[in-house]
């Protein structure tokens, strides 16, 4: 009778742990329904732990839970990494099951199977006669399991396998069908692409040959007017060979690296060589078109016909967006690299801004996709697929493009080149900040140090002065809210000193209010940023105030 209820027990078991293993959908949930109590009944441990292959088929991962069912995702290893010739990846060799004592655990430092365990069993996860991954169970105590633990839990290692093996064959078929839809999405935006810039040219195209042709039907005269549709449904075709050629050449672009012949340049002379064709149409609608280089040496190493090629295209987009009565601005300056492994070398940053209505925010991760479908009604004549050649363009040169956007503010496009060739590079301007905040000082010192200047650093205004009257300073940049003299204080002091008032200020605060900025202003403040602010935006502002590394 006592084995009759203990085979019930059994069953009872078997039949929770395979109901709750069939609920898991990912290894981590499946981990997690191992630690709990059900498997437990079967065998006491502290941590579980399942090897597995990586869903897309390169590395291994390790998924560990303890019995408080807190789940840690364990780094994973390839096949050179150092960790594939620890204890696990020992184990997945051998696809045997294997007890585990305190001495193997040390001198294998297998950390991925639990914290101060003294004794593990690891069961292998085999499908189709091949190891899959590992089952291990783990205990804090010495000696705890025993060669019939492995015996009775090979059935709970063949389910588990069979589990796991059927929730990677779905994470990679999800991946698979995730793979087919985005690639449904680009077809079907090329193709709807393709179609809505085609469309208005080939419509005026055909209307004018119908004309034509019932015109030498009736055998009637052409007239002015019909030389100027003739002309205008020339222009059409070239629009679509053109437009065609852009499409072709985006489709390409992977098999197709684009090869560039590179000259010395200089960006002010190129900003007025593409904006000069457009002021005319830029005209018509009362646009103002303005261009303006920063200080410094301007010359870069490109390839100016595809810098050209570029620009135009992003200033297409920009004059397009741009209302009748608006403007856009296209500048140039030079810059320090600050990213990693750009450390010091020179770039010249180009920036289109105009005052358009800006774009939608969950669009601006989009602009650069040839084939993304906006949610407004704009006129795009092909402009997504000038941004993906002008994103291009700018990879080749081993720069980038960006955009910023705010709603009813307009948009700024940036291409980033790199500079030319320098005889000699000179700085000695020297920055000095003011923040009584340890940290932030400390990080923005780091920051401005690498765009290239030399930094002096105050934790208030009155220790500021003091540096201010014993050495030369080129720019301030000040927190606004300090205990004693404000930032606001500060610049009215600078001013008061005939040696000092040409000093260019930047007012850094965490407050946006009306109040602070006509403050600021009125103390003579030349740029007002609000924390947070971005490590690109402070250089750019600092690089319109004071060009850094200027070549002699």
């Amino acid at each position: 009778m006592f084995e009759d209820q203990s085979s019930v027990r059994t069953d009872v078991s078997r039949a929770v742990i395979t109901a709750s293993i069939n609920r898991c959908r990912y290894p981590q949930s499946l981990v997690r329904a191992l630690a709990g109590d059900a498997v437990s009944q079967l065998l006491s441990f502290d941590y579980c732990t399942l090897v597995l292959p990586d869903s897309n088929g390169h590395g291994t991962r390790v998924w560990r839970a303890s019995r408080t069912n807190a789940v840690a995702h364990v780094p994973a290893w390839d096949d050179s990494h150092t960790a594939g010739q620890g204890l696990l990846a020992s184990l997945l060799d051998n696809g045997a099951p294997r007890l585990i004592e305190a001495k193997d655990l040390i001198e294998s430092s297998a950390r991925e199977i639990g914290d101060d365990v003294k004794s593990a069993l690891a069961l292998p996860l085999s499908v189709g006669g091949k190891c899959l991954g590992l089952l291990c169970f783990a205990s804090v105590d010495a000696d705890f399991y025993r060669k019939q633990d492995t015996e009775r839990l090979m059935w709970l290692a063949d389910y588990v396998a069979a589990a796991a093996h059927g929730i990677l064959l779905r994470i990679r078929l999800d991946s698979m069908s995730e793979g087919l839809l985005e690639m449904d999405r680009l077809k079907n935006g090329f193709v709807n692409t393709l179609v809505r810039d085609i469309r208005l040219p080939l419509t005026s195209v055909l209307g004018m040959l119908e004309l034509f042709e019932s015109k030498l039907e009736a055998r009637e005269q052409f007239d002015h007017e019909d030389r100027h549709l003739l002309r205008s449904a020339i222009d059409h075709g070239g629009r679509m060979r053109h437009l065609l050629d852009n499409h072709l050449e985006i489709a390409r672009q992977h098999q197709e690296p684009l090869a560039l012949s590179l000259h010395e340049a200089r960006a002010d002379q190129i900003l007025d060589e593409v904006a000069e064709p457009l002021r005319g149409e830029a005209a018509l609608r009362g646009v103002e078109l303005n261009t303006v280089a920063g200080r410094g040496d301007l010359s870069m190493r490109v390839d100016d016909r595809q810098v050209r090629r570029a620009l135009n295209h992003l200033l297409t987009v920009a004059l397009a967006a741009t209302p009748d009565g608006g403007e856009v601005q296209l500048e140039a300056q030079a810059i320090l690299g600050t990213r990693i492994g750009d450390e010091g070398r020179r770039f010249i940053i180009i920036s289109i801004s105009d005052s358009s209505q800006g774009i939608p925010p969950e669009e601006v991760p989009f602009v650069f996709d040839a084939f993304w479908q906006t949610s407004e009604k704009r006129d795009s004549g092909g402009h997504g697929l000038g941004l993906a050649i002008a994103k291009r363009i700018a990879a080749a040169h081993g720069g980038n493009v960006s955009v910023r956007s705010q709603r009813g503010r307009g948009t700024v496009y940036s291409l980033v080149l790199p500079a030319g060739q320098q005889v000699s590079q000179v700085d000695t301007r020297r920055v000095l900040i003011v923040d009584d905040a340890p940290e932030l000082l400390l990080l923005l010192r780091k920051l401005i140090a690498r765009m290239g200047y030399q930094v002096e650093v105050a934790t208030g205004a009155t220790e500021a002065l003091e540096i201010l009257r014993s050495r030369s300073i080129d720019l301030l940049l000040t927190d606004w809210s300090m205990p004693g003299m404000n930032g606001g204080e500060l610049i009215e002091e600078l001013k008061k000193s005939e040696r000092t008032r040409s000093v260019p200020t930047i007012v850094l605060t965490g407050h946006d209010t009306e109040n602070e900025r006509i403050a600021a202003e009125a103390a003579g403040c030349d740029r007002f940023l609000v924390k947070p602010v971005m490590r690109d935006e402070l250089q750019t502002v600092i690089s319109e105030l004071l060009p850094a590394a200027v070549a002699k």
